[in-house]
């Protein structure tokens, strides 16, 4: 009877050890929470808004000026998976990034660019000295 007991014992033992490891197969994803997924998301947007608000963006201009940042992302992540050569990727790039510096001040104009650059500035200096 000791025997039986302590067998089924070390049974479940090895069981519950075996349960609580964590897939190692690559193809297996751990599920993130939905707090967890949307706080990072949330830390950046509310930087977004600090810098909108600094350089005084009304809300028109925002939208605009989002879907400019995100038409100019597709392109970048459009290119990142071509199979041109990295030279040709940094030629690119550099195109890319005036074009989309060109279509920002259209939307905002030239004044309200820069002070979104210097809101941009401040925002990520006061985020450093946080950290720090």
């Amino acid at each position: 009877m000791k025997k039986l007991v302590a067998i089924t014992f070390c049974a479940m033992a090895m069981a519950g050890a075996a349960k609580a490891q964590t897939p190692t197969n690559p193809a297996v994803k751990v599920e993130l929470s939905k707090e967890s997924q949307t706080k990072p998301k949330s830390d950046r947007e509310i930087e977004e808004g600090k810098i909108f608000s600094l350089a005084g963006f009304s809300a028109d201009e925002v939208v605009k000026f989002r879907e400019v940042i995100k038409e100019m992302g597709q392109k970048s992540k459009e290119l990142n998976g071509s199979s041109l050569s990295d030279a040709e990727k940094e030629a690119k790039k550099k195109e890319l990034a005036q074009e989309k510096k060109q279509k920002m001040i259209a939307v905002v104009g030239p004044d309200k660019f820069k002070s979104w650059m210097n809101a941009r500035k401040q925002v990520v200096e006061a985020k450093k000295a946080e950290t720090n």
